[in-house]
C-alpha cells in the first residue's frame, strides 16, 4: 500500500510540475534561451585591471578565500561572483561566477521579454536594446533584477500578484546576500521591494507580509555574513565603511567640472515623464520609481563620469514600464523618454565626458576609403625615393603583403590569384604566369619577403608552411624573373627585406632546357647536373597510388619535402606543394636574398611522410632555365695548416666529444671526389666534469705516412650538450668545418683534437678512413 502512496505521490508531482511550466512556458523559455546563450558564451579571463589605475580593490576580491582576512569594500566579499576581480581564485569560482551571472540575466531577461511579450511591445523593446543595452550580458541586471521583479507583479496579469509571507521572505533574504556582491546592489533591492511593498501595505492592510521581507533581509545579512567572514565584528564594519565610503564619496570625491544644463533638463524630462504616466496608470509603482531615480541620479551623476552606466542605461530600463501595458499614452511617452535618454547619451554632460552613440557607425565614413585603408596600415610605410619611382603607375605586391599597396595608395593592379600560398595547382600558376607576359602586367612588382622572415638579416625566401616560396608558384616566379629587373632594395615594415621591379621593355615567353632524366626513389639523395648561367629545376613526375586519390577526395593530402644537400655540406629541408612540383622544384642555387645569391646545391632528395601515398619510384626532369643575376654565393672553407705555432706539449687522450655527421650523414668511412666538399659538425670539451673547454678546437687528417694537417673548425652553438651535462658553459662545445680537397689525394685518417694553453690533446678514439680520389 505504501508502495503505491509513493507513485501517486510522484504522479501528482509531475504533474504539478507540468502544470506549472504549461501556466509559465513563456518565462521559461525565455529564462533558458538567455541562460544557455549568456553561459555559453562568457569567459573571464585573468587581466591585470589595476594596472595603470588606483583600482586597488580588484585584486583583494578573493580575500574572502584567505584564511583570517575579511574584505571590506563597497564592491563586497562576493563581487568576485560577477567577475569582479584581476583573476577567479580557482575553476570552482570561475564557473561559479559564469553559473551566477547566466542566472541573473536569465532571471533579468525573461521577466522583461513575459511582459513585452504580453504588452506587444516588441518594436518599443526593440528601440531601447538597441540604444542602451546592446547585449545580454547586461551588467545593469545585478541592481534592476528587483524592479524587473516588481514590475512583473504589477503587469504580469490584469491584476497585481499577491506575493505570500514565505516568497516574501525569500526575496528578503535574496536581498540580504546581494549586499555581499556589492553593498550598492542590496541598497538598491531594499530600496525597490520596500517601496513597493510599502505601498501595497495601504491596499492589503497585510503588515505582517512587510515584516517577513524585513526580517529576511537582516538575517540573511547577518547569516551569509557569519558564513564568509571570518571575524564577526566585520558584519558591522561592512556597514560602518560603506556608510562612510558612500558619504566621502559624494562629498569629497568630485571632478572639477561644470556640468551641462541641457543634460540636466534631459535627466529631469525624463523623471517627468516616467511620473506623469505612473501618476496615470500606476500609481503602485510612483514610490518605487522615485526612489529608484534618485538614487541612479546620485551615483551616476555625483561622479559624472559614471552617469551612463549608472543613470542613462539603467533608466533607460525603468522606462520599459511604460509599455508594458498596451496603452497608447505610455508608448508616446515611451518615445519621448527614449529621445531624451539618447539626447543624454550621445551628449557629453560636461567637456570630455564619456558619450555612447548607437546610431553611430564603428567606423569614422567621414574619411575617404583610401585614407582609411593608409591608416589601418600605417606601420606598412615605403621610403620616399621608392614611392617617387612608382609615382601613379600600376604595382603588385608578390607574393605577400599588399598591405603596402593600401598603405601607401599605390596603383594596385594585382595578378588573378593573388594570395600566393593559395596558388596550389598548375591552373591557378597559369593564370599568374599568363598575366604577367601580357599586355596587361602592371609596370611594376613589388616583391616582398617571405612571411616567415621577420628581421634584416633573415632568408627572405622562408614562407608560409616552411616552404620556399620560389617553389609555392613556380611558373609565375619564373615569369616575373623573366618580364621585370630589379630597380631597387630597399626595406620594409620592421626593417624586412624588399625589391622593387619594373617591367622590361619586351615580353618573354618562359622557356627551358632539357639536361637530363633519372629514375629517382623517394629518401634516395639525386645528383644536381651542371649547368651554366641559371637556374637547376627538377620536374618530378610523382604517381598517386589509388589510396592517395581516395584520400585526397574524402580527406586530406600528406606531407612531402624536400631536402637540399649544399655543396658546403649543409643540408635544408622545406615542404613541396604536392601539385605544383609537376611545374618544376627550384634547386640551385638555393636563393636566400634579393641580390639573387644563393648556396650551390650538389644533391637533393624528396620525403614523403607515407609509403603509400606515392609510389616508391618515379621519372624526373632536370631543367635549366635562363634567369638573369642569379648567381652562387663563394664557399667559406676554414684554414689548413700543417702545424700550430705555440704547442710545448702534446698528449693523446680518449677525448669527450663526438663527430657527429659528414656531409650530412654519421660518421664512416667514406670515398670522396677531389672537387667535393666535406663538412663536419660534432662537439668536444675538455672535461664535462669541471665544465671547461678548448681554447681551439680542430680536425685533423693523417696520410699513411703520418704526416698530419691541421683544421681550425668554427663554434657552433650546442644547448643539447650544456643540458646533458647540467652545465650552461658546455653550450659552446659544437663546431663545425668545411674542407676543401682539392690538394688532397689519397687515403687519410681523420682525427679530432684540442687546444688548451700550450699543449696540444690529439683524441684516441678518431680514426675515420678518408678516401679522397682525382
Amino acid at each position: 500500500m505504501s508502495d503505491l502512496s509513493s507513485v501517486v505521490s510522484i504522479r501528482s508531482a509531475g504533474g504539478d510540475l507540468e502544470s506549472l511550466l504549461a501556466r509559465y512556458k513563456t518565462e521559461v523559455l525565455a529564462f533558458f534561451s538567455v541562460f544557455i546563450l549568456v553561459f555559453s558564451s562568457m569567459k573571464m579571463y585573468s587581466t591585470a585591471a589595476s594596472s595603470g589605475n588606483v583600482e586597488q580593490w580588484v585584486n583583494l576580491t578573493n580575500q574572502v578565500f584567505y584564511e583570517g582576512r575579511d574584505f571590506l569594500f563597497s564592491y563586497g566579499p562576493l563581487y568576485w561572483l560577477v567577475g569582479g576581480s584581476s583573476s577567479q581564485y580557482s575553476i570552482y569560482t570561475y564557473w561559479g561566477a559564469i553559473l551566477f551571472v547566466s542566472l541573473v540575466n536569465g532571471a533579468f531577461w525573461s521577466l522583461v521579454f513575459t511582459l513585452v511579450n504580453r504588452a506587444r511591445s516588441y518594436v518599443f523593446f526593440a528601440v531601447a536594446f538597441f540604444l542602451f543595452f546592446n547585449g545580454l550580458a547586461f551588467s545593469a541586471a545585478f541592481f534592476l533584477l528587483p524592479f524587473a521583479l516588481v514590475a512583473y507583479f504589477e503587469c504580469s496579469k490584469d491584476k497585481p500578484l499577491v506575493v505570500s509571507a514565505q516568497w516574501m521572505a525569500v526575496l528578503g533574504a535574496v536581498v540580504g546576500f546581494l549586499f555581499y556582491v556589492r553593498f550598492f546592489y542590496g541598497l538598491v533591492g531594499l530600496a525597490t521591494f520596500g517601496s513597493y511593498f510599502f505601498v501595497r501595505l495601504f491596499s492589503e492592510k497585510k503588515i505582517s507580509r512587510l515584516v517577513c521581507f524585513v526580517a529576511a533581509v537582516i538575517v540573511a545579512y547577518v547569516f551569509v555574513g557569519l558564513v564568509i567572514f571570518h571575524d564577526n565584528s566585520s558584519i558591522v564594519n561592512y556597514l560602518i565603511i560603506n556608510k562612510n565610503l558612500s558619504f566621502g564619496n559624494s562629498v569629497d570625491m568630485t571632478l572639477d567640472i561644470v556640468n551641462s544644463r541641457r543634460t540636466f533638463v534631459a535627466a529631469f524630462l525624463v523623471a517627468a515623464l516616467l511620473n506623469v504616466y505612473l501618476l496615470l496608470k500606476r500609481r503602485s509603482l510612483l514610490l518605487t520609481v522615485n526612489v529608484l531615480l534618485l538614487l541612479l541620479f546620485k551615483l551616476g551623476f555625483s561622479r559624472t563620469d559614471h552617469y551612463l552606466g549608472y543613470f542613462v542605461i539603467p533608466t533607460a530600463a525603468l522606462a520599459l514600464i511604460m509599455v508594458f501595458d498596451r496603452n497608447w499614452l505610455g508608448r508616446a511617452l515611451f518615445v519621448m523618454a527614449m529621445v531624451c535618454l539618447y539626447y543624454l547619451s550621445i551628449n557629453p554632460s560636461y567637456s570630455g565626458a564619456p558619450t555612447k552613440d548607437s546610431l553611430l557607425p564603428a567606423i569614422d565614413f567621414r574619411a575617404g576609403y583610401q585614407e582609411r585603408m593608409q591608416g589601418l596600415y600605417s606601420d606598412f610605410k615605403l621610403d620616399d625615393g621608392l614611392l617617387k619611382r612608382v609615382g601613379d603607375s600600376t604595382i603588385d605586391v608578390y607574393p605577400y603583403n599588399n598591405e603596402y599597396a593600401f598603405a601607401n595608395k599605390l596603383n594596385y593592379t594585382h595578378r588573378p590569384s593573388f594570395q600566393n600560398y593559395m596558388t596550389l595547382t598548375p591552373a591557378l600558376d597559369s593564370m599568374n604566369k599568363a598575366f604577367f607576359e601580357s599586355s596587361a602586367r602592371p609596370k611594376f612588382v613589388l616583391w616582398t619577403a617571405g612571411v616567415a622572415c621577420g628581421s634584416e638579416s633573415c632568408n627572405v625566401f622562408d614562407a608560409f608552411d616552411q616552404k620556399f616560396s620560389l617553389n609555392e608558384d613556380p611558373l609565375t616566379v619564373n615569369a616575373i624573373l623573366l618580364n621585370y629587373h630589379v630597380v631597387s632594395v630597399s626595406k620594409g615594415k620592421g626593417g624586412v627585406p624588399l625589391m622593387l621591379l619594373e617591367a622590361n621593355d619586351g615580353r618573354a615567353v618562359y622557356s627551358e632546357t632539357q639536361l637530363s632524366e633519372t629514375l629517382m626513389k623517394f629518401g634516395e639523395w639525386n645528383k644536381v647536373p651542371k649547368f651554366s648561367g641559371g637556374v637547376v629545376k627538377v620536374i618530378p613526375n610523382f604517381e598517386l597510388t589509388l589510396y592517395a586519390r581516395l584520400k585526397n577526395l574524402l580527406f586530406r593530402g600528406n606531407i612531402l619535402k624536400v631536402r637540399y644537400k649544399l655543396v658546403s655540406g649543409g643540408i635544408r629541408e622545406y615542404r613541396l606543394n604536392i601539385l605544383n612540383s609537376k611545374s618544376g622544384v627550384w634547386v640551385t642555387p638555393l636563393l636566400d636574398n634579393f641580390e639573387f645569391s644563393g648556396d650551390a646545391v650538389d644533391s637533393v632528395m624528396f620525403v614523403s611522410d607515407s609509403t603509400h601515398y606515392f609510389k616508391s619510384e618515379f621519372n624526373s626532369a632536370w631543367i635549366g632555365v635562363q634567369v638573369p643575376k642569379v648567381h652562387n654565393k663563394a664557399i667559406a672553407v676554414n684554414s689548413v695548416s700543417t702545424s700550430i705555432s705555440g704547442i710545448l706539449k702534446n698528449s693523446v687522450i680518449a677525448c669527450e666529444g663526438s663527430i657527429d655527421l659528414m656531409n650530412g650523414a654519421g660518421p664512416t668511412s667514406t670515398t670522396l671526389n677531389v672537387t667535393d666538399l666535406l663538412k663536419l659538425q660534432g662537439w668536444l670539451v675538455h672535461s664535462t666534469k669541471n665544465g671547461t673547454l678548448f681554447d681551439k678546437t680542430y680536425l685533423t687528417l693523417t696520410d699513411k705516412k703520418g704526416s698530419r694537417i691541421f683544421v681550425l673548425t668554427n663554434g657552433e652553438a650546442r644547448g643539447d650538450i650544456g643540458v646533458a651535462f647540467k652545465n650552461p658553459a658546455l653550450n659552446a662545445a659544437g663546431f663545425n668545418g668545411l674542407l676543401d680537397l682539392s690538394t688532397l689525394s689519397g687515403t687519410y685518417k681523420l682525427g679530432m683534437g684540442g687546444l688548451r694553453g700550450s699543449e696540444f690533446y690529439s683524441c684516441s678514439q678518431f680514426e675515420i678512413p678518408v678516401t679522397v680520389e682525382k
